[in-house]
């Protein structure tokens, strides 16, 4: 489950070592929140726009490959946020730390991203807004599920 794809998303946003720092401040982790809803607005908008729509959608992806940089580091602390980061990445390095039952629920809160993101994908090729709405906000709970898990494994691991 976190083979090299993750390490491959890890080396994309340069999360090596003080990166990781970096992406733990909660500034880093909250402006990546809106993301995929203005991803959603800017995808929808080229039935308003045409093709100027791929301005709004390279500013996104550009400030998504910035973002974990972007922002000052922060000292360690018990914060959700930073126990949460820090626990992807004890994820991602496969840390033997990590209990095999904390293993298990992030890679099914991992895999339960892909049904609503396929829900969002649909919606947004057949300009569906309650489909759209519905995988949205699937993928974001779901995601916000991962991270609690990211969270508990970290808190776990360095108990």
């Amino acid at each position: 489950m976190t083979g090299g794809m993750f390490a491959g998303l890890q080396a994309l946003f340069r999360l090596q070592d003080s990166g990781w720092e970096h992406h733990a401040n909660p500034w880093s982790v909250w402006t990546r929140v809106p993301i995929m809803p203005l991803l959603t607005l800017a995808l929808w908008s080229r039935v308003w726009i045409g093709m100027w729509c791929l301005v709004p959608i390279a500013a996104l992806i550009v400030f998504t490959l910035l973002n974990p940089r972007l922002f000052p580091k922060v000292p360690p602390n018990d914060g959700w946020i930073w126990a949460a980061v820090h626990g992807e990445r004890l994820w991602i390095a496969k840390d033997d730390r990590i209990s095999h039952h904390r293993l298990h629920w992030a890679g099914v809160t991992t895999i339960l991203q892909a049904p609503p993101v396929a829900i969002w994908a649909t919606g947004l090729v057949f300009l569906w807004p309650w489909m759209t709405a519905v995988g949205l906000a699937g993928t974001l709970i779901a995601k916000f599920a991962f991270l609690d898990q990211m969270a508990k494994a970290y808190r776990e691991a360095t108990a």
